[in-house]
């Protein structure tokens, strides 16, 4: 699926959150530095009723809201440092959004989305999930 903007982005991740199986424990966001990660965990918690701002949670590890947390992996060394934050413990509380998941992939549960985003170009994405719950045959969100 092609994304063509941020906005896009955040649409295609709204239009997942629609339709995400409810045993999901993690939607895992995989992509390169600037590929558009947060833009896709924003429009994906901002879908499931989250109101106001919603940050990356770079410096903080994990950002909570309500039963929703985002996380983020990118500054943590060992699969030791995620579990001393307690990782199980959040897995059981609700859903987890996780951007650079590639770097502990052994954590994720069986019942993970995994969306992976690779840059095209300046401005379009192409975003693959595992298992493919968007269809194909679905129209781009933001598009008519």
């Amino acid at each position: 699926m092609l994304s063509h903007s941020p906005n896009e982005t955040k649409k295609i991740a709204a239009e997942l959150a629609l339709v995400l199986p409810p045993e999901t424990q993690v939607v895992a966001l995989d992509g390169d530095l600037g590929a558009g990660k947060t833009a896709f965990a924003q429009g994906f918690i901002a879908a499931l009723g989250v109101n106001g701002a919603i940050a990356s949670p770079t410096y903080a590890i994990v950002n909570e809201y309500g039963k929703i947390f985002h996380f983020d992996w990118y500054r943590l060394s060992s699969e030791d440092e995620l579990y001393d934050i307690g990782w199980h413990e959040y897995l059981e509380r609700g859903l987890c959004v996780v951007e650079w998941s590639e770097r502990i992939p052994q954590a994720l549960p069986e019942h993970t989305v995994r969306v992976k985003i690779n840059v095209v170009d300046e401005n379009t994405r192409e975003l693959h999930f595992v298992p493919n719950i968007l269809s194909p045959a679905s129209p781009n969100p933001g598009t008519t």
